[in-house]
């Protein structure tokens, strides 16, 4: 059985000096591997230089012949998938999993816009919180309002910090429609200035 020889090690022995051309080879092989086009090595014989180029050359058609082909989604695809997606959150188990991941986002810094308002502030566990949650009546109401109207957002339940200085604790939340949370946000905000 035949065994092909590695390019590399071709290079080795088509060019024995082929080690002090090591950090240049590095580059290009980074260079190769985002897209760029390979430039020629102006110290390195062409013999080199055309195995570098046929190895490169077949390293890139291949990664081609596996990249997958991009998909581009029609309207109807991503209204179907919307509606998937939000399947499980408009079950209360979906709707407090991601409650807690919008509330977790910004105490985090992910939601940056909001980040400031929520600096350093605690946050109660997942467990606890979905725990809490599934014990409080108002959840359970608000929820059964938020369904009955087709899922209108203003009405959906939403967390409440009562001290908005303190993060998200047990004695200091309760559960508020989204439209009311926001009033009160308003007014707290233009209590400050």
């Amino acid at each position: 059985m035949h065994t092909k020889t590695p390019p590399f090690a071709q290079l080795r022995t088509a060019y024995p000096l082929a080690h002090a051309h090591a950090p240049s080879l590095i580059w290009l092989r980074q260079m190769h591997s985002v897209g760029g086009d390979l430039p020629k090595l102006p110290s390195a014989p062409l013999a080199l230089q055309k195995i570098w180029s046929a190895t490169t050359q077949n390293k890139i058609n291949n990664m081609r012949k596996k990249q997958k082909p991009v998909l581009v989604h029609t309207e109807e695809h991503n209204r179907r998938r919307r509606l998937s997606c939000n399947k499980y959150e408009k079950t209360k188990r979906g709707f407090i999993m991601r409650l807690y991941r919008n509330m977790k986002s910004r105490v985090d810094g992910v939601q940056a816009a909001k980040y400031h308002l929520y600096r350093g502030l605690g946050i109660l566990e997942k467990e606890k919180f979905y725990q809490w949650a599934n014990c409080q009546p108002e959840f359970h109401s608000l929820f059964c309002e938020y369904e009955a109207s087709g899922y209108e957002r203003r009405l959906a339940p939403s967390v409440d910090r009562i001290d908005s200085s303190v993060g998200y604790e047990i004695d200091n939340m309760e559960f508020v429609t989204m439209s009311e949370n926001s009033r009160r946000g308003t007014i707290s905000r233009f209590n400050k200035n």
